[in-house]
């Protein structure tokens, strides 16, 4: 158990969490080191610009992904398919770097994908309730599940990323 915790605590400290304290107080880069935003809140606050400049890059790469392969014939399943297996890694690697600051390891990345895995089936859904049921375009379609699913990244996201500094403190 004391290994265990000693593993976690340099874990923590290579990720920056140690810079968290008890109370939930973070560190906000480019401000002030005394400037300190106490609450959850205020934490997610400062993290939606970030996340939300993330969100357009992979959004942006997503639909081209989305609008490309529908126009050369596939079906919007494939598509949805490549769009998960290039965002991933992509997603990960610019989260874990601008938004929530954590270290990035195959764990850290496996949790993410589970997290970010479950935007599969919705996704699907949405683009067949659009693309199918009310005949969209893909070039309507995309965007608008793109929109609908912004919130749910965001959460799972912030789940799958910032786990292990909570229990850096526990």
């Amino acid at each position: 158990m004391g290994q265990r915790n000693s593993r976690i605590e340099s874990r923590c400290h290579a990720s920056g969490a140690a810079d968290h304290d008890r109370r939930g107080s973070v560190p906000v880069p480019g401000v002030s080191s005394g400037v300190m935003f106490e609450t959850s809140l205020g934490r997610h606050f400062i993290r939606i610009p970030r996340y939300t400049a993330v969100a357009i890059v992979c959004a942006a790469l997503h639909n081209a992904i989305m609008i490309g392969t529908d126009w050369v014939g596939m079906h919007y399943f494939v598509s949805q398919f490549i769009s998960l297996v290039v965002l991933l890694p992509t997603g990960y690697l610019l989260a874990s770097q601008y938004v929530f600051f954590s270290e990035r390891d195959w764990s850290g990345f496996l949790r993410y994908s589970f997290a970010l895995s479950t935007n599969f089936p919705v996704a699907l859904a949405i683009i067949w309730l659009l693309r199918d049921l009310l005949d969209l375009p893909m070039i309507v379609a995309a965007p608008l599940s793109t929109i609908l699913l912004y919130v749910w990244n965001y959460t799972t996201s912030s789940w799958a990323m910032l786990r292990r500094r909570e229990r850096c403190h526990d």
